[in-house]
């Protein structure tokens, strides 16, 4: 069992007993999910929030990470330098890419979204590749938000 097996109560009441895709059924219909994360603990705890919904909603999870380079490698020198900084971009990569496994564990469709550049503009760009609707926004740590047009 992963951490993301269960959300909490108030996420969605009793969403064991929701057949996938029931809101679908009944005339909402959301088929994709953007999860933005910076893949700190804390804002993880935003996942079990998306995986109750891609249930309920029988959509697909996307985890978006959009890599910025820690301050303190500015300060590296020396030939060692530039295999650091690729070290450190996979480790982050592979950490994103387990992390949509474990929520693929728990019967979720879900694939990680690696980017570099500008946190907002990359987020923009991908909630438009994917066609997530704009008016639905999950966010960290464990807020949801839904803004109706």
């Amino acid at each position: 069992m992963s951490n993301f097996d269960l959300a909490p109560a108030h996420a969605s009441s009793n969403h064991k007993s929701i057949a996938p895709g029931y809101a679908a059924k009944r005339g909402l219909e959301i088929s994709r999910i953007l999860v933005p994360t910076d893949l700190k603990k804390e804002s993880q705890s935003a996942l079990p929030y998306a995986i109750s919904l891609a249930r309920v909603f029988g959509a697909k999870l996307t985890l978006l990470h959009v890599y910025q380079e820690p301050y303190s490698i500015d300060y590296l020198r020396g030939p060692q330098a530039c295999g650091a900084v690729i070290r450190h971009r996979r480790g982050v990569e592979d950490a994103l890419v387990a992390l949509a496994a474990e929520v693929r564990e728990n019967q979720v469709a879900c694939n990680a979204d690696f980017r570099c550049g500008s946190l907002s503009g990359e987020i923009a760009k991908a909630a438009e590749n994917c066609d997530i609707d704009p008016s639905i926004w999950l966010a960290g740590p464990a807020r949801l938000w839904f803004r109706c047009r």
